[in-house]
């Protein structure tokens, strides 16, 4: 709710709603009736007579009438059915003898504090302010303390405070009906300074900066206008104010002054001027080295006598002085207690309240009962909970003593180590030990010890799975890969099938860490001989006796250990063996003979019919289930009549019919493709190959449609050739497409066909790739990413995805790799393959994403997906963007974000990115998905980024 300054005018409020709030009901009136005897608002609960209600851009103004009756505790109140907020205003009548001598009528005091609540005096139409009494109005009930007669300046003790109370000053001396009282407000936090949650208010409060205020219901900080942020560290734009600055004062506003206007916020905030002004009516400027909503805040610079600016407190000349640094010299560089990490907004519990780490978070003393948190101290060069891995930095530098990473140099691992997908450094694991084998004439039992069991094995855990291989020449051959189970066996084993009878082969195992690069060499190999098939069996009187095979549990290896590399001896095979072998080449012969002469056979006949028949398979069949109830219609390659559909084959003549009477729209596809489908004959297939995807080659094509050929990339499913679930996955993913429809920030299908049991998908060109290899492109050549264009990025997906929400659609997978960029480098959202309607909040599934560093809290927690998890991971897009296309949270395991995040930790700023971008990242990062921006607001926030002064000095990079 904002006062403006009114003087002699009529005195107006009014209450501004910001997203996504912009259209809940509100409500106005005063709390409760003021109670003092003779005042002509002494039993008044609503708005004076007279007021009128306008509604100007969305807001609501109140214009009440130029009358002693205007005055008053005042509030407005928005409800969305849920959730209730309520801001108060004060507003004083033109015949006032008192006004609050520090403010403009609010005290907001945490529990278990004593107040000081001073008034001064003024004059209206030669009648000054004496005489002082104070009264308490609590809840519409006045009360006199005359103790305190004649005194500007009064005491309320812990005991007597009351959230909400109202204290009013009279002069006693003459009467009250011209309402000349002086008010103030006291606002009580529920919980000692620093906690939130009552009763037991055992959380902590976020830690809000320049002003800001700790909500004792949610612990988020309550900003001051001219501030945002979830720690209040962002100036707004001068002359902006709002949860996201997104409302102005000017000549052309609704507001046409913030100097001089009042502010209300939420309790316990309160009441407040404009950031760089104070006063009983906000029109003071700070003094010397004062900032901030009512100049409370101090500016901390080197150079104190060339001061800092009133509205934002940056130092104007010099920097911070020693012990301050951020971008307006408030973050102190010893984090208050319980507070670590970049502007110490993460939060630590340590036993007895102790301080952590500045920069780890590190308990010396340990965990507060009931909490987790960084309990052990690694020593140099290791890391882990129990401190029992190796960092293996280059030139054993420091490392992170819970993620490993080796920050000390700036990621690079010593010689001989590779980084895995979370930079941790490491060697291969190898097993020392060569496996034990048991055999049968046509299989092979493989057994194994544990890597880590023989004090023998090298490398780094944890070990995922184990390949086992064999060989009988010199290539080897994959025979299994055996998982690891969530509790470790000692040992392992797996049985190889269909081995050849008599024949010599080689056995080793790998062990594989999880990640790229995981697997370590083959184990030394150990050689086994099948064994023999029984000799021929015996005739005797007609009887035939089968000699039975000898029975072996386990045979001892027939030659010594060998490395995974060696080539395998050319042994002499029994006369025996070479007869078995003779026959099954002979047999193995004839049944190649036969395929090859029964695939000729059908080959003729196909050819023969394929003008006299239409195939209908059953992947057609699956199709038409989305058809629904489709009219007739016809495919220039294939038409089915609906009568003959369940036929096998339709006749030459009926399908002529058809084709003359119809058009080219294929039965059997889904009825959202009928805009898009065009006949095969309007693509033309290049032979470039643009790329692979989940379903097979993406090529370049043409595709001519309303008279324009246009360049596509074309996308294929062989509706035969792959499953049910594939076929569904491909569908829904261009549904979403056809859903969202076309937007110049969202890629865009421009056709689909099916022909010959493949539908094709012809997609928008985009011929400079994606973000991320962009963005890594940049990188590896050490250019740097143009402020301006960063910015443009990011307007450009924050439209893209504005639209696609507006669609309903719910994206899941928003990251850089799905960001595809086009003529002149505008960027298109794609990647629509997890996405979910909007009405789907949460998703068990087997599709669910599988990027777990993007997604958003409740993502990773309970599986719940919606607009605002987008929003999330458009704030690691951001990251990737000013760290030219890093891996989020590469220091991180993956197991190991979750606790992290919980803990309030998000992903640091880059070195190269200002503050103010960052802080709109941290924004995106609210564990609350309400408090995040909208997709709305993000446009609107990185439109204005674009037009003003750059904030990113993008001329280097991380490393």
């Amino acid at each position: 709710m904002v006062v403006p300054y009114y003087g002699s005018s009529a005195p107006l409020f009014v209450c501004f709603r910001s997203s996504p709030d912009t259209s809940v009901g509100l409500s106005f009136g005063r709390p409760f009736q003021m109670g003092l005897p003779g005042s002509s608002i002494q039993t008044s609960t609503s708005l004076p007579d007279g007021t009128t209600a306008l509604n100007i851009n969305g807001q609501v103004v109140q214009r009440m009438p130029l009358d002693v009756k205007s005055a008053g505790l005042f509030y407005c109140e928005g409800s969305d059915g849920q959730n209730t907020t309520r801001v108060y205003s004060l507003i004083h009548s033109y015949a006032r003898l008192f006004l609050p001598s520090d403010g403009p009528g609010t005290k907001t005091i945490n529990k278990g504090e004593s107040v000081v609540l001073s008034v001064a005096t003024v004059s209206y139409n030669g009648n000054s302010g004496s005489y002082h009494r104070w009264a308490r109005i609590r809840n519409g009930a006045s009360s006199y303390l005359m103790s305190y007669d004649d005194q500007s300046s009064i005491t309320i003790a812990p005991s007597e405070a009351r959230h909400g109370d109202l204290y009013a000053v009279i002069k006693r001396t003459v009467s009250l009906s011209d309402n000349h009282f002086g008010m103030i407000r006291l606002i009580v936090r529920e919980c000692v300074a620093g906690k939130w949650n009552p009763p037991a208010c055992d959380g902590v409060c976020d830690l809000c900066y320049n002003g800001g205020v700790c909500d004792d219901k949610t612990g988020d900080c309550i900003c001051p206008p001219g501030f945002m942020g979830p720690n209040c560290l962002t100036s707004c734009p001068s002359n902006s104010f709002g949860w996201n600055c997104e409302f102005r004062c000017g000549s052309s506003y609704l507001i046409s002054n913030c100097q001089q206007a009042r502010f209300g916020l939420p309790d316990p905030y309160g009441i407040s001027c404009m950031t760089g002004r104070s006063g009983r009516s906000c029109s003071s400027y700070c003094g010397a080295l004062r900032f901030g909503a009512g100049c409370t805040q101090t500016c901390h610079c080197a150079l104190e006598y060339r001061g800092c600016s009133t509205y934002t407190g940056m130092c104007n000349y010099g920097g911070c002085a020693a012990g301050w640094t951020g971008t307006n010299c408030q973050v102190p560089d010893v984090c208050p207690v319980g507070y670590y990490g970049l502007n110490c907004v993460s939060k630590c519990r340590c036993s007895t309240n102790a301080a952590c780490d500045r920069h780890t978070g590190y308990c010396s003393v340990g965990c507060a009962p009931g909490f987790t948190c960084v309990s052990i101290q690694c020593a140099s060069g290791y890391f882990s909970d129990d401190c029992s891995r190796s960092c293996h930095c280059l030139n054993d530098a420091e490392c992170d003593g819970l993620t490993g990473y080796c920050g000390g140099s700036d990621g690079v691992c010593a010689s001989g180590f590779q980084k895995d997908e979370n930079n941790y450094c490491f060697r291969a694991p190898v097993l020392s030990q060569p496996p034990t084998v048991t055999v049968t004439t046509s299989t092979a039992s493989v057994s194994w010890e544990a890597w880590g069991s023989n004090s023998a094995d090298t490398g780094d855990g944890p070990v995922a799975a184990y390949r086992v291989y064999y060989k009988w020449s010199s290539s080897w051959i994959l025979a299994s890969v055996v998982p690891v189970t969530n509790a470790p066996q000692v040992a392992y084993s797996f049985t190889i099938q269909s081995l050849q009878p008599g024949r010599m082969y080689w056995f080793s195992v790998a062990a594989v860490r999880p990640g790229q690069g995981g697997e370590g060499p083959k184990s030394p190999s150990i050689s086994s001989q099948t064994l023999p098939l029984p000799p021929p069996s015996t005739t005797t009187h007609q009887t035939t006796t089968s000699v039975p095979s000898p029975t072996v549990d386990r045979l001892t290896p027939t030659s010594s250990t060998h490395s995974a590399e060696d080539e395998p001896t050319n042994n002499a095979q029994l006369s025996q063996v070479g007869y078995y072998n003779g026959i099954i080449v002979v047999v193995c012969v004839l049944v190649v003979v036969i395929i090859i002469l029964v695939a000729l056979d059908y080959w003729r006949f196909r050819n023969l019919n394929r003008n006299l028949h239409i195939k209908t398979t059953h992947a057609a069949l699956e199709m038409s289930r989305y058809a629904q109830e489709q009219p007739q219609a016809c495919y220039f390659n294939s038409a089915f009549d609906n009568k003959e559909f369940g036929a096998e084959h339709v006749s030459l003549s009926s399908r002529n019919s058809l084709a003359s009477a119809c058009t080219y729209e294929p039965v059997g596809l889904p009825p959202w493709t009928k805009p898009w489908v065009v006949p095969w004959s309007n693509l033309r297939i290049r032979i470039k190959v643009l790329g692979n995807g989940r379903f097979g080659k993406v090529r370049l094509c043409e595709v001519n449609r309303d008279a324009t050929t246009s360049k596509a990339a074309l996308k294929q499913l062989d509706l035969n050739a792959t499953s049910a679930d594939e076929r569904q996955l491909f569908m829904d993913q261009y549904q979403t497409l056809a859903r969202i429809r076309r937007h110049p920030n969202v890629m865009s299908m421009l056709a689909v066909c099916q022909h010959e049991d493949v539908f094709y998908v012809a997609l928008e060109y985009l011929p400079n790739g994606d973000l991320l290899s962009h963005l890594k492109g940049i990188h590896s050549k050490n250019q740097s990413l143009p402020v301006d264009k960063m910015v443009q990025f990011a307007l450009d997906i924050a439209k893209g995805m504005e639209h696609v929400a507006d669609a309903g659609v719910i994206h899941r997978n928003l990251a850089a790799k799905n960001i595809f960029l086009g003529a002149n480098l505008v960027a298109k959202v794609t990647g629509f393959s997890l996405s979910r309607k909007r009405d789907v909040y949460v998703e068990v599934s087997e599709n669910k994403p599988r990027s777990p560093r993007w997604m958003a809290l409740e993502s990773l927690t309970i599986d719940r997906y919606t607009t605002k998890s987008d929003v999330w991971s458009f704030g690691v897009l951001m990251w990737e963007m000013t760290t030219l296309g890093k891996t989020p949270y590469a220091g991180f395991r993956t197991d190991n974000i979750v606790p992290r995040l919980k803990g309030g930790y998000r992903l640091p700023r880059p070195s190269n990115c200002e503050k103010e971008i960052y802080e709109v990242m941290l924004q995106c990062w609210q564990e609350d998905p309400k408090t995040r921006p909208t997709f709305k607001q993000l446009v609107k926030v990185m439109a204005d980024r674009h037009t003003d002064s750059p904030y990113m000095d993008m001329t280097t990079s991380d490393a």
